[in-house]
C-alpha cells in the first residue's frame, strides 16, 4: 500500500485478469478442437471387445461418442465463459474493497471518520471469497492439468488406428480408427494439448494472482482491526505534543510565580 493506492491488490487484478483472459481462450478453443476431433472421425470409431466379451466389429453408436463428448464439452465451454465473466466482475469488486479498505485504514488512524464499504465486515467478507476463490482455482488448475495429460497421452500415441482407453482411464475397450482417421486425430489432439498446456498455465496465473490478493486482503483486514487502537494512540499523542507546547510556552512562568523567595535561599 503506497498512500491512498492500493498497489499489491491492483498488481494481483492484473495477474488475475491476464490468467482469466488466457484461460477462457484456451480453455474455450481447445474444447472446440476437441470436440471436432470426434465429430470428425465418429464414423471411423470401431469398437474392440477385451476380455471375455465378444469382439465387434461394428461401428460404436453415435451416443456413445459424439452425443457423449457433445454433452461433456458443451456444458463446459459455457461453464468456461460464465466462470471467467464471474472471476473478472469479482476481481473489480475485490479492487474496489482494497481501494475502499486503504481509505478506511487512513481515515480511522488520523481521524474519527467511519467508511461503509471499507470497514471490517466488508473486508472479511472479501477475505473469505477471496480464500474460497484460491481454493477453488487449485481444482481448476488440476482439471486443466488433466485435460492436458489425456490430449498429451493421445497424440503419443505409437499407433493411431488404436487407442486402448483403459491407459487413460476412461473406459476398459479399444477404439480402431482408420488409417487416415487416426492420423486426423492425433494432429486434433496434438493442438489441443497445447491449447490446454496454455490453460493450464493460466490457470497457475490466476492462482498466483489469487494467493497474492488473498495475503492483500488479510493485510487489511489487520490493519482494520489495530486502526482504533492507532487512532487512540495518535489522539494521546498529539494531547501529550500541546500539553508539552504548553508547558514549555508557559510552565516556567506558571511554575516559579507562586513559589515563595526563600525557598531559593
Amino acid at each position: 500500500m503506497a498512500g491512498s493506492i492500493p498497489v499489491s491488490s491492483l498488481v494481483a487484478v492484473l495477474i488475475i485478469c491476464i490468467g482469466i483472459g488466457l484461460f477462457c481462450g484456451t480453455g474455450y478453443v481447445g474444447g472446440n478442437i476437441v470436440f471436432d476431433a470426434f465429430n470428425d472421425t465418429s464414423s471411423e470409431f470401431v469398437l474392440l471387445a477385451t476380455g471375455n466379451d465378444i469382439a465387434s466389429t461394428t461401428p460404436e453408436p453415435e451416443e456413445t461418442f459424439v452425443e457423449l463428448v457433445k454433452k461433456v464439452v458443451k456444458p463446459v465451454q459455457i461453464s468456461i465463459l460464465a466462470f471467467s465473466s464471474f472471476m473478472v466482475i469479482e476481481v473489480v469488486y475485490f479492487l474496489f474493497q482494497a481501494f475502499m479498505a486503504t481509505a478506511a485504514i487512513n481515515r480511522t488512524e488520523y481521524s474519527k471518520q467511519a467508511m461503509l464499504c471499507g470497514n471490517t465486515c466488508w473486508t472479511g467478507v472479501s477475505v473469505v471469497c477471496s480464500y474460497l476463490l484460491t481454493l477453488l482455482w487449485v481444482f481448476i488448475l488440476l482439471g486443466a492439468f488433466y485435460c492436458f495429460l489425456i490430449t498429451f497421452m493421445l497424440s503419443s500415441n505409437p499407433d493411431p488406428t488404436t487407442i486402448n482407453w483403459a491407459t487413460y482411464g476412461l473406459k476398459e475397450r479399444e477404439i480402431q480408427l482408420s488409417s487416415g482417421s487416426g492420423d486426423t486425430f492425433v494432429k486434433q489432439m496434438k493442438d489441443a494439448y497445447i491449447m490446454f498446456a496454455i490453460c493450464a498455465g493460466a490457470s497457475l496465473i490466476v492462482l498466483i494472482g489469487m494467493i497474492n490478493l488473498s495475503m492483500s486482503h488479510s493485510a487489511n483486514l489487520a490493519h482494520l482491526k489495530t486502526a482504533a487502537y492507532w487512532q487512540q494512540y495518535n489522539e494521546r499523542r498529539h494531547e501529550d505534543q500541546m500539553e508539552l507546547s504548553s508547558y514549555t510556552n508557559h510552565g516556567a512562568v506558571n511554575s516559579t510565580r507562586d513559589i515563595p523567595l526563600n525557598t531559593y535561599q
